[in-house]
């Protein structure tokens, strides 16, 4: 099992973050796509960095895998496109300039897909959400950073 660099920043804040990107630019996103993107940012940081952004891990729902403390955080909004308030955006704490580029790389990969392709990517054969649905411990399973790293 890999050793990471923990950060240890909580996922709501890098969410609120990726949220911000979206509404700077103009582009919509789910909480749906939140996730997706939650997930491709931990996995650029483990990948390429052997660093573990934020502290919680990631369960494998049935779209994909999922933060369940920011999934509910932001349930409310249903497919609706996230906003943050002007004082949530004031209340957002910083990270660091390496986690900003992740998300800016994941926002230009991404920004342009629908959903179907970020699931599509996340659902991929032989990737990690994959692994704990069908040869692990099945919905609503842990998916560790291990795995995310040797899996994606």
């Amino acid at each position: 099992m890999k050793n990471f660099k923990n950060l240890d920043y909580h996922a709501i804040d890098v969410a609120k973050h990726i949220i911000k990107k979206y509404n700077d630019n103009h582009v919509y996103i789910s909480n749906l796509i939140l996730q997706k993107m939650l997930f491709f940012v931990q996995r650029n940081s483990l990948q390429n960095y052997q660093t573990n952004i934020f502290t919680e891990t990631f369960q494998a729902w049935k779209f994909g895998p999922v933060i369940s403390e920011v999934y509910y955080n932001f349930c409310h909004a249903g497919a609706l496109p996230l906003k943050l308030t002007q004082k949530e955006i004031e209340e957002i704490k910083p990270i660091d300039d390496i986690v900003t580029q992740i998300i800016d790389e994941e926002f230009e990969k991404w920004k342009d897909k629908i959903a179907y392709y970020l699931i599509n990517e996340t659902h991929k054969k032989g990737g990690a959400w994959e692994y704990v649905i069908y040869k692990g411990l099945g919905l609503k399973g842990t998916i560790s950073n291990d795995l995310i790293y040797r899996l994606g």
